[in-house]
């Protein structure tokens, strides 16, 4: 047999051997004893012995064909399935491995993640489900800007500095921006604020948010959003009905805080800190803070008189804000208006105004065209509108809807009233509701966030 198998069967019998001697120390020889150490064995002798040693174990791997015994050459051996390289030669390299067959493409590749926006311009970031909110102090957009009415800590109707207007702007960017979606922008109602800046007041939640519920049904919907502070101090129905002999009273404040005129002792607003000219400079701020195209809206969208053109975004509020956004949607027109438990507001009582009587039902404002044989600039099948049963002012409200000449349960909804709370678990009346009740999400998201018209009993059962 040649030399190489003969040392290699030699070396697996001396293996075999060691390993049956340390099997016997292990169990101690049988005897209770230790067991003597083995002498060491040389597993590879270059030198074979003169006589072949007896095999005390059996080969697991005996050659099958033993040489005969009359002499004459060994007969090929088994090959060994992994043998040694022969002596001063290199080891064979590996065979490569088969190469990788092509992938199959996938026939719904998944969509390629959105780049993550930074916001650490903002003043504060607030995770929320599905976005992030961007709180932004309103005088960093422009120093005459205020961010709290300049005698908050003495009025004597509130909590110092609580709830009593401005505050911070808030922005909400969906996770998933949906294609094309326009800017959303909001109004809230009398006192609050997008986000409280000092201790998160009586009307705003944990976060210091007014209505996280609203932004979560917008960047749900991949909708960018923004709930602008602005001069929501005074309440339009309580300063007209202390000034009935007025002659418009409501439209002269709408107005002054829309655009800064001053058009009466009613109101104390300038062009600075205007609806107008707030939602032009933080849409300024934005650009210059957020990367191309993330805005979906611009401060650039401005006419020669220094108007922002309504027409690019989608808009709504509540109350208060639900009559800015009718106003706006209105006179100006707008892509779509969502108004939550709203418009309305108390008529004067100035006979001969705009041709009526003494006594009427609304305000003067609604009751004219925005433009010759036109009543409104932003077609009422583009209005929306929500209210809640128990809301005293519901039939107020829906008298605006008959102007619009809009549909109950196709462009608005009444829905029915029980205990109804916020987000942090607080009672909330039928007018604060239709604005912060998680039980109304599903109907806000479908008024303010979509074309869709209603569907009869959609909705019944809420």
């Amino acid at each position: 047999m040649p030399q190489t198998d003969s040392h290699t069967r030699r070396a697996r019998h001396a293996l075999l051997t060691l390993a049956s001697a340390l099997l016997v120390s292990a169990c101690g020889g049988g005897s209770g004893e230790p067991a003597a150490a083995p002498e060491p064995v040389n597993v590879i002798d270059p030198a074979p012995p003169a006589a072949p040693d007896p095999d005390p174990v059996a080969d697991p791997t005996p050659d099958p064909d033993p040489p005969p015994t009359g002499g004459g050459p060994d007969p090929d051996p088994v090959p060994d399935p992994d043998p040694d390289p022969e002596p001063g030669l290199p080891p064979a390299p590996d065979p490569a491995p088969p190469p990788a067959p092509d992938p199959i493409p996938d026939p719904t590749p998944e969509p390629e993640p959105v780049a993550a926006v930074d916001f650490s311009f903002c003043d504060e970031q607030i995770r929320i489900e599905r976005g992030t909110v961007c709180v932004i102090k309103p005088s960093k957009t422009d120093a005459a800007i205020l961010d709290e009415h300049p005698d908050s800590d003495t009025n004597p109707n509130t909590e110092p500095d609580t709830g009593e207007g401005y505050g911070y702007h808030v922005f909400a960017y969906p996770d998933e921006p949906a294609p094309d979606a326009p800017l959303y922008v909001h109004f809230n109602g009398t006192y609050t604020r997008p986000f409280d800046q000092n201790g998160r007041g009586l009307l705003a939640d944990a976060n210091g948010l007014h209505a996280t519920v609203q932004l979560e049904e917008a960047v749900a919907a991949g909708v960018t959003a923004v709930q602008l502070a602005y001069a929501n101090r005074e309440a339009v129905n309580v300063v007209c009905s202390q000034n009935r002999r007025v002659d418009n009273c409501a439209e002269l404040i709408r107005r002054e805080k829309l655009l800064g005129e001053e058009l009466s002792d009613l109101s104390d607003v300038d062009v600075a800190n205007s609806i107008n000219y707030r939602l032009i400079a933080l849409l300024a701020y934005l650009e210059a803070n957020l990367p191309a195209d993330t805005l979906v809206a611009s401060s650039a969208s401005v006419s020669a008189d220094g108007l922002f053109d309504w027409s690019t975004v989608r808009m709504g509020g509540h109350s208060q804000g639900a009559g800015h956004a009718f106003y706006i949607a209105k006179n100006f027109g707008t892509q779509h208006a969502c108004l939550l438990a709203g418009p309305f507001d108390v008529p004067d009582t100035v006979c001969g105004s705009f041709g009526f009587g003494c006594e009427r039902e609304i305000a003067d404002w609604y009751q004219v065209d925005a433009a010759p044989g036109v009543y409104s600039l932003t077609a009422p099948d583009n209005i929306r509108g929500l209210n809640v049963e128990g809301d005293p002012i519901n039939m107020a409200v829906e008298r605006a809807y008959g102007l619009l000449e809009i549909t109950q349960n196709q462009h608005w909804v009444r829905l029915l009233t029980g205990n109804l709370t916020d987000r942090s678990g607080d009672p909330i009346n039928a007018h604060a509701a239709a604005a912060k009740a998680d039980e109304f999400s599903a109907v806000r998201a479908k008024l303010c966030h979509t074309d869709n018209f209603l569907e009869a009993g959609e909705f019944d059962g809420l």
